[in-house]
């Protein structure tokens, strides 16, 4: 059977006369992506290519940098305008930040869209423009500690928006370099990292609540 799979799906085949091992994999087209590890070959497969990736990665850093910017600015002319009522920003934030974590908490093995998609820079900018959590994010990151603060000024949004660079693309970044490395534990225990991660975004809430 580990034969079968190794030679019929992987495409390990290896030509002991020649001394070389081809590699011509049978990978279902809905597949996008594999890897496979035995004692004497290891390799991984994604179907766009870390290339075709990297393209809709820049296309997610301009998005988030432009729709950063606009949220900065907009908190900023909002902080001016509302004045002390400012501090409020922060308690739908919270709220959304919480469902968010609830959602992660109960969501069903069903819901994983698995469905081919697109890999370009467009597609990345046009995810990332229309990303409503990175936007509520990021509003309630500047209501909490940036607007409170008396005098703020461009530049401490400005730093702000630079630590928020680690929540956006640097996550990406990393997921798209090892992704292919961590997918298969996520997806056996798919339950463990879903509850730790909605525990962690609601005691964010929490501490966003009680700053």
């Amino acid at each position: 059977w580990s034969r079968a799979m190794a030679e019929g799906l992987f495409g390990i085949r290896p030509d002991l006369l020649e001394g070389v091992l081809n590699i011509v994999p049978g990978f279902p087209s809905d597949w996008d992506h594999a890897s496979v590890s035995r004692q004497d070959v290891e390799y991984s497969f994604m179907k766009h290519g870390r290339r075709h990736a990297m393209g809709m990665w820049a296309g997610l850093v301009v998005g988030f940098s432009l729709a950063l910017v606009a949220v900065g600015l907009a908190s900023y002319l909002a902080g001016n305008a509302m004045g002390h009522y400012v501090q409020y920003i922060k308690y739908p934030g919270a709220a959304y930040i919480a469902w968010l974590g609830w959602g992660i908490m109960h969501k069903s093995k069903g819901n994983d869209d698995t469905s081919e998609r697109p890999c370009t820079f467009v597609d990345g900018l046009i995810v990332q423009l229309t990303n409503a959590k990175m936007i509520l994010f990021s509003l309630t990151t500047f209501g909490t500690f940036v607007l409170p603060m008396p005098n703020h000024t461009l530049a401490d949004f400005g730093l702000v928006a630079a630590l928020l660079y680690i929540a956006g693309p640097v996550a990406n970044l990393t997921w798209l370099m090892v992704g292919i490395w961590l997918r298969p534990y996520f997806e056996t225990y798919k339950r463990t990292p879903s509850i730790i991660m909605g525990v962690a975004l609601i005691a964010c809430a929490l501490l966003i609540l009680l700053s």
